[in-house]
């Protein structure tokens, strides 16, 4: 049976974890990401501090098989993440003083420098947003209905109108992946 509860502080290696494992499209990359610690707390770190109140972990067995990270303040979390991105784009800059242009750990780092540029500079489409993920022997079971739940609460308690999430996915093929996380 899988239940949802609060993000207790002994589940932050298991959120890390399942991050990790799910990295590449829902699997773990076959490579080295270049600073990977520091683009992980840039990633996790706001939910699992100044944002942790409103995180959920989804238990299986008294296991963590997944969580659901949710975002209502975008003021506050753009304060957080600047310098931690701004240290992160700098971590990869520097790798890309070394090593080699095509490198698929700093080809990662590239890109993902350049989604958090563009992702800066747009708007929200809504004031909530939600950050979802599951280990694979738990997709497709009632833990997208749960998480779903608990990110549509939090927005009615805000009084928000909606929330958004974004999911990675092979072009084509994006309503599978969030069938796979989310049900």
């Amino acid at each position: 049976m899988l239940t949802l509860r609060r993000l207790a502080p002994d589940d932050d290696a298991a959120v890390h974890r399942i991050f990790r494992a799910t990295l590449g499209l829902g699997s773990p990359l076959p490579f080295e990401p270049v600073a990977f610690d520091l683009y992980s707390r840039l990633c996790l770190g706001w939910y699992l501090g100044p944002g942790r109140a409103r995180a959920r972990a989804v238990v299986a067995e008294d296991r963590v098989v997944g969580y659901v990270l949710v975002g209502a303040d975008p003021r506050g979390q753009r304060r957080w993440t600047a310098p931690r991105a701004g240290a992160y784009a700098a971590a990869v800059t520097t790798a890309s003083l070394t090593r080699p242009r095509h490198d698929p750990g700093l080809t990662f780092g590239r890109l993902r420098v350049r989604d958090g540029w563009v992702a800066r500079n747009g708007p929200a489409p809504m004031p909530v947003h939600a950050l979802m993920n599951l280990d694979p022997s738990v997709r497709i079971t009632e833990a997208g209905r749960l998480m779903r739940e608990h990110v549509d609460d939090v927005c009615w308690l805000l009084g928000a109108p909606g929330w958004y999430g974004e999911v990675n996915a092979p072009v084509g093929r994006r309503a599978r992946a969030l069938e796979r996380v989310v049900g």
